[in-house]
């Protein structure tokens, strides 16, 4: 049972000797080194033409690691109210197997979120000098104080990027790309309404000036003083920016009503899409603070995450004059929180910037403001109480209030749960804002009462006002999207084929395109399909033609090694062997030859992907890519799955096996009618 076996393996690893006795007996490892090269070369080939594929979709349509190529669209110009949270359910109904990530835009220059120093503000009007003559002033120039005074601008080689931020849910790929690819899956995420950014470093540090961007902090007297106090006098580098761990930002609190908020940042080299970004926002944040924009009677604390909060009028401390315990940390609180003292309204702030006088001069002409439009706390002082008192348009946020006292040394005393009693007296805003959830794309939970003419447009399911679960909330209705991203699988249909079932869909009673393609996408579209249509048509011919050169190779070698055995065949012939079992024998070398082969050429093959991978990562122009476009590649060509490494593998086998056997047939050895007949040949 055995004997074959063992005479096929002797008589292969003979050729592997040091001394074999003739040359014909290394047949069988020029055969091992032509399936080992061979091995290699299809298994380069194959993850090449794979990780070619992958990189196209990557360098330029901006697809993810592990993800399907991404289809950048716009509302279509028939669809003025644009994509609308009714057309992406339909989406999903119609295209169950693709993805749709809708996103709103921002410039940072005006809207619901606003980047400080990022538009020229006018300067403010002297009423005190508005009779006295001066001299005439040469016009401004824009573009020029646009270049120099503010936060965003130039590049050092002048190099101009416009600013552009983009919201986007939190479970769309570019978000989860962010928290895995950097592993700053920060807790504030998984909050309601998260106060967090992600920002390109790479843009950030051509073109941000910090210095221009904490002016405008620093300056403006509507900022609490915590938040102005909190970013750094300077960045140590330019181009490190990881020191600043927050942005300060402006954003619509409600109905012509602005605050500013202290957003946490996470910085990634660059955003993989198809323009250049510099800031991902948390679409449920913004679409809170849409919903209170857009609603008269909504008002929102962003602090709260939704939740029904009130600020503080007033904090106070009494009874100093029996007990003077907690003065000097009282005192530092005020500093911390910049309440200048009451009677002295031309003290410094405590964040470090002069204060100008809430009240105009009398002899101005000006009519003086009402008390309750100033901006600035104050700190009055009596013998028998320390207060601190805001106006009701600028009240004291609890979480600035905590963060002070813990810093004056108040901490235990000012703790989150003794805010509602202890040595401390607060007087809080009336009423508490309500409560303000996000629900779903374009939707938020509000109070009935504040629903406007559009939310109940039929159709718009605001039925939940009037159940008994929660007849007080109803749901406000965003105006739609301008633009969307969506993916497609990984192994799902051709691009190109989901692209114009996208533009040709029509749903509603009245057929209107909904999709229309972005400028900068379709043409990235169009490059990728001239190139993979070039891999489609280089790569067949280029198969056919390599699998022709392996089966030419193998039957040269296996025809010399068969010619130079065909004697030793004839003499297994004259000993009762026969012709199906000389076939057996010849199978179980070939199996041999190339198993052993394509372990050497598999081995070859992973130290080359490992040697290409590791020269690309550290490439000048690979490192560039990852700068400008978000090219995340770890890896540039991968090794192959084991069913890729058994399905070559068997391929290859069984044409090597079959050539074998036609061989031994057109030379007449598994034909032979008489030994004597292989022998004296």
């Amino acid at each position: 049972m055995w004997a074959l076996p063992r005479l096929a393996w002797a008589e292969f690893w003979k050729g592997f000797r040091w001394n074999v006795g003739t040359p014909a007996a290394r047949d069988f490892l020029w055969l091992f080194l032509f399936f080992a090269l061979s091995s290699f070369l299809v298994f380069l080939g194959w993850s090449a033409r794979q990780g070619i594929w992958e990189r196209f979709e990557q360098v330029l349509l901006g697809a993810l690691p592990n993800s399907g190529p991404p289809i950048r669209v716009s509302y279509h110009i028939d669809r003025p109210e644009k994509i609308t949270a009714q057309l992406v359910d339909s989406f999903k109904r119609d295209f169950p197997k693709l993805s749709i990530v809708p996103m709103r835009d921002f410039d940072g220059q005006s809207g619901t979120i606003v980047f400080p120093g990022l538009a020229i503000e006018d300067e403010p009007i002297d009423q005190s000098a508005a009779l006295t003559p001066r001299p005439t002033t040469p016009v401004r120039d824009v573009a020029k104080e646009a270049d120099t005074n503010l936060s965003w601008g130039k590049s050092r080689d002048g190099s101009d990027v416009a600013f552009r931020a983009y919201a986007l849910p939190l479970d769309a790929p570019i978000w989860r790309w962010v928290t895995d690819r950097y592993r700053t899956r920060s807790a504030a995420l998984d909050e309601p309404g998260p106060m967090v950014v992600a920002a390109s470093r790479t843009l950030f540090s051509q073109h941000f000036r910090y210095d221009r961007y904490r002016s405008a902090v620093v300056n403006n007297q509507r900022i609490p003083c915590v938040l102005r106090s909190g970013l750094p006098d300077r960045l140590t580098s330019a181009d490190d920016l990881t020191e600043l761990k927050s942005l300060v930002l402006e954003v619509k609190e409600g109905f012509n009503r602005t605050a500013f908020h202290s957003f946490q940042v996470i910085w990634v080299d660059s955003f993989p899409m198809s323009e250049q970004v510099a800031l991902i926002l948390p679409l449920p944040t913004v679409e809170i603070l849409m919903a209170a924009e857009e609603r008269q009677t909504l008002d929102l604390h962003l602090e709260s995450h939704g939740k029904s909060s009130r600020r503080v009028q007033k904090i106070w401390l009494p009874d100093i004059d029996n007990d003077p315990s907690g003065v000097t940390e009282f005192r530092r609180m005020a500093a911390c929180l910049g309440a200048i003292p009451a009677a002295d309204s031309s003290a410094k702030l405590a964040c470090g910037v002069v204060f100008g006088s809430d009240t105009r001069q009398a002899n101005s002409g000006d009519v003086m403001p009402p008390p309750d439009a100033r901006i600035i706390p104050r700190l009055e002082e009596s013998s028998f109480e320390l207060a601190i008192t805001a106006s009701k348009t600028w009240p004291l946020r609890e979480n600035d209030i905590l963060h002070c006292a813990r810093r004056a040394g108040l901490g235990e005393a000012l703790g989150p749960a003794a805010l509602r009693g202890g040595p401390l007296k607060l007087e809080w805003t009336e009423p508490p804002t309500p409560i303000v959830e996000w629900r779903d794309l374009s939707r938020v939970s509000v109070p009935c009462e504040v629903l406007i003419a559009e939310d109940k447009i039929s159709g718009k399911l605001n039925e939940n006002c009037k159940t008994s679960q929660n007849p007080n909330l109803g749901t406000a209705w965003l105006p739609g999207y301008r633009d969307a991203m969506i993916y497609v699988p990984a192994s799902g249909p051709a691009l190109d084929d989901v692209v114009q079932r996208l533009l040709a869909w029509t749903p509603g009673e009245r057929p209107r395109p909904v999709f229309r393609l972005d400028p900068a996408y379709e043409s990235a579209l169009v490059r990728f399909g001239v190139l993979s249509t070039l891999i489609d048509l280089i790569s067949t011919p280029l198969a056919i033609g390599l699998a022709l050169l392996y089966l030419a190779l193998a039957s040269v070698i296996l025809v010399t090694a068969f010619q130079h055995r065909r004697a030793q065949y004839g003499l297994l012939a004259m000993n009762g062997v026969l012709p199906a079992q000389i076939l057996y024998v010849v199978c179980i070398q070939i199996t041999l030859g190339y198993v052993i082969g394509s372990a050497v050429g598999y081995l070859g093959f992973a130290i080359a992907i490992w040697g290409v991978n590791d020269w690309l990562v550290g490439s000048e122009i690979i490192a560039k890519a990852a700068a400008i476009i978000g090219l995340d590649i770890p890896r540039f060509l991968s090794p192959l799955s084991a069913l890729e490494i058994l399905s070559i593998a068997g391929l290859m086998t069984f044409a090597s096996l079959a050539i074998g056997s036609i061989i031994l047939r057109l030379q007449g050895i598994t034909g032979a009618k008489a030994p004597i007949e292989l022998i004296k040949s």
